[in-house]
Formats: structure tokens, C-alpha cells, sequence
């Protein structure tokens, strides 16, 4: 897998020549988000913006010199190496902005809104289950075949 960065396939081209056997160009490529509810299948023309929960703006985008140029002249502006996306700051100046520059290059903008934290699916712990601590007790004097201390009879026994 080779990145789509100006010049590539021309100097692999030149590079390998005859001996290129098959050459697949990608036209387009999925979106890896933690939420798969948020994936985005999009194209090399596209630029994917997504609004944070955290009052921050993602970009997904392929490598567009003049694109990553405006976003560096943003303040706080970061590259995530990791998910390869770049992140500004939440403005709707800074969105329109970019937004515009988007369609000055002929591209077209996705823009999708992160999922709040009540959408989401909510991961029980200790502090959400009232008898959490009494069953792990019940169990371990279970286990040790002794009675609990403060264990509360049963209704109806």
C-alpha cells in the first residue's frame, strides 16, 4: 500500500517500468473510527469533517498541500499520526473557512457531528450496580463455605 502523495505512481512507474504487472488504484477508502456507526467510505476528491464532542473539528482528507497549509495556519492545530487525520479547534469561523477552501479546489466536504455520550452505549462498573460489593462478598464466603456476616435473609425463607 502505497500513499496517494503528488508523484508516486508516476515514479514507481518510471521506477519499475515493464516489470509491473498489475497496479490497482484505490478510488476510495473507509473511514477507521472507534464507533463503526461514524465509519465513512469516501474518495480521493472528498474531505471528511467531523465535529467533536470535545468543541474540536477532525479532517480526514488525502494529501492536499494547499488544504494542509490553511489548516497550519490555524491556532492549535495538531496532526494525529496515529489515525492520520488533522484536528483544529471548534469555530464556525475556522469551519467556513475551511469549508470554502474545500470547494475553491474543486473538492467536496462530508460533514458529520460525533455522537453525544448519552447515544452511546455506557459501560457498567461497581459504582453503578447498588449490591455490587454485597454479591462479590457473597460469593467469596460461597466459595470459602462460611456464612456472611451481614448477610440478609432472603424474602419469603
Amino acid at each position: 500500500m502505497i500513499p496517494n502523495y503528488p508523484g508516486n505512481l508516476e515514479r514507481i512507474q518510471y521506477y519499475f517500468g515493464e516489470r509491473i504487472n498489475q497496479l490497482t488504484e484505490h478510488e476510495s477508502e473507509l473511514t477507521n473510527f472507534q464507533d463503526p456507526a461514524q465509519n465513512v467510505c469516501k474518495t480521493r476528491d472528498e474531505v471528511l469533517l467531523i465535529q467533536t464532542i470535545s468543541k474540536r473539528i477532525r479532517i480526514v482528507f488525502g494529501f492536499n498541500l494547499s488544504l494542509m497549509n490553511l489548516i497550519k495556519k490555524i491556532p492549535y492545530h495538531s496532526w494525529d499520526s496515529k489515525n492520520k487525520w488533522w484536528s483544529i479547534p471548534y469555530s464556525e469561523v475556522f469551519l467556513t473557512q475551511i469549508q470554502q477552501h474545500i470547494e475553491s479546489l474543486g473538492l467536496k466536504f462530508i460533514h458529520k457531528i460525533e455522537l453525544q455520550e448519552e447515544q452511546k452505549i455506557k459501560r457498567v462498573s461497581a459504582f453503578d450496580i447498588p449490591n455490587y460489593k454485597r454479591c462479590l462478598i457473597f460469593l467469596f464466603c460461597i466459595a470459602q463455605k462460611t456464612k456472611p456476616k451481614n448477610a440478609r435473609p432472603r424474602n419469603g425463607s
